[in-house]
């Protein structure tokens, strides 16, 4: 290895002849050529993303992101009034809710749950004497029933029905048409639903409980009253004292369960007064007969209304 001035081997730095040549002037020539093309087509490049709103940093292009600025509507008119309406709405909601609960309205009931804790059936059995189809026929009957200690009443259910008697238990019914003769009888079941309502107030639910066993309470009074004058083992004098008793008793418990709920609102209490009266007519017109000689056919007649109108109340009840 040779060795210049300084002791430096310039071997490694030799010159490449072939590119000294003559010919590879127009080679080089070329080289220049595609150069200054492709910066003229970068060039044109970089004015393409400029004339496009593009960002250049740092020798480098970046897209420009289009830009909105945000935009909140302004609430309509109609959409504040529905606002403000919805808020006074809920608070008369709570208002109410709030009264209806100091009057001890059970919160069930007003969220559409019945408030009966269970609804049990009580069936009586009717000793029915014919059926018509016209409301004259079914008079003609009925007095002639009366006329021999039957009830005579006229349920209409489709069919106008004459019912001689309502008996508690199905055999006696059974045991009653099998001595009858005269007419065509047939059995008539009537079932009378038993409400149990739910009250938050201790002494509403006991009052309406109390209430609500009127009807078959004195249902079972009169049906005995009936059954001993006809076995002769009570006088006319002895059943009217007792249905004045009885009279009186539901008088005074109405006037109390008037009071209690005064202020209540609650339509069942309605109902249930407003049936309570009718008990009272029906008693008064017994009171009232003119002829102790057809108490028992009034009493059967008298029992018979008191079932069917507590029938008719546990369905509006029922509702």
């Amino acid at each position: 290895m040779k060795k210049g001035k300084g002791g430096i081997d310039y071997s490694e730095w030799s010159y490449d002849k072939k590119r000294l040549s003559y010919s590879n002037f127009y080679q080089e020539q070329s080289d220049n050529d595609n150069y200054y093309d492709a910066y003229n087509a970068n060039q044109s490049q970089e004015q393409d993303y400029y004339n496009d709103d593009n960002l250049y940093l740092d020798r480098n292009y970046y897209n420009a992101l289009p830009y909105t600025k945000s935009y909140k509507p302004k609430l309509k008119k109609s959409e504040i009034i529905t606002a403000v309406a919805l808020l006074l709405t809920g608070f008369f909601i709570t208002v109410f809710l709030t009264t209806l609960l100091a009057q001890g309205l059970n919160i069930g009931h007003l969220l559409g749950k019945l408030n009966k804790a269970e609804t049990k059936k009580t069936q009586y059995y009717a000793v029915q004497l014919g059926a018509f189809s016209s409301e004259s026929q079914a008079l003609t009957a009925s007095e002639a029933i009366r006329e021999l200690g039957g009830g005579g009443y006229i349920l209409v259910d489709g069919p106008y029905r004459i019912i001689a008697a309502v008996y508690p238990e199905e055999q006696q019914a059974i045991s009653v048409m099998a001595n009858i003769t005269q007419f065509s009888s047939e059995k008539y079941i009537i079932t009378v639903p038993e409400i149990v309502m739910n009250f938050t107030d201790k002494k509403v639910k006991e009052m309406v409980e109390k209430s609500l066993s009127q009807w078959d309470t004195i249902y079972k009074r009169l049906y005995n009253h009936s059954i001993q004058l006809d076995k002769a083992q009570i006088t006319e004098v002895a059943v009217l004292q007792d249905l004045q008793l009885i009279y009186d008793d539901l008088y005074k418990h109405l006037n109390e369960y008037d009071q209690l709920t005064k202020d209540l609102s609650r339509i069942e209490h309605i109902y249930i007064k407003t049936g309570l009266k009718g008990l009272l007519t029906t008693l008064k017109s017994l009171l009232n007969i003119r002829s102790n000689a057809q108490l028992s056919s009034d009493l059967k007649y008298a029992y018979t209304k008191i079932l069917i109108d507590y029938k008719n109340l546990a369905n509006q009840l029922n509702r």
